[in-house]
């Protein structure tokens, strides 16, 4: 069973909110599944068209969940070993996707798709406002409205900039 079903079938949206005692209120996240969670949809962790389970439960942290039309495309997978430029290229169209959609972070659930959309994000930092984009895993953003610290570096610089606190920004 995958977290993203543990998630939405035995815990829910509702006590996620209920627990959350650091709300991600402000914070535009594009939730990036990938291929491998949704494909083949026999084996899915969700709807391989409209996944939410992700988006649902960050949702429940106050993010505001960006929809993004790259959010189920391949980033070039196992490529990167042999055709790095093509997985480049696949990565680098999903976080333009991300950025036009006015993400700030990007939450994926598989550490090659992290590994893919960081090394996409530093080829072409200078592009689009790439550069400007945080890659995170959705658990890391779900510790971070549960409380737990410390944060690493990279999210606790992005929660600082777009996160609205009580009393203001």
């Amino acid at each position: 069973m995958h977290l993203l079903h543990v998630l939405r079938d035995r815990i829910g949206p509702e006590a996620i909110a209920e627990a959350t005692t650091r709300p991600l209120d402000g914070l535009a996240v594009a939730t990036y599944y990938g291929c491998t969670l949704v494909r083949p949809k026999e084996v899915s962790v969700d709807d391989p068209e409209n996944p939410t389970a992700m988006g649902d439960a960050l949702d429940a942290t106050g993010a505001s969940v960006v929809d993004f039309p790259f959010a189920t495309e391949c980033c070039g997978t196992y490529q990167v070993v042999d055709r790095p430029d093509l997985s480049l290229e696949r990565s680098y169209r999903v976080l333009r996707s991300a950025v036009r959609a006015g993400a700030h972070v990007v939450a994926t659930a598989c550490p090659l798709c992290q590994h893919n959309l960081e090394q996409a994000r530093d080829r072409f930092a200078e592009s689009d406002g790439i550069g400007d984009l945080t890659i995170a895993y959705f658990t890391e953003l779900l510790a971070a409205a549960l409380g737990a610290d410390p944060l690493p570096e990279r999210l606790g610089s992005v929660l600082e900039s777009h996160v609205t606190v009580e009393g203001g920004a």
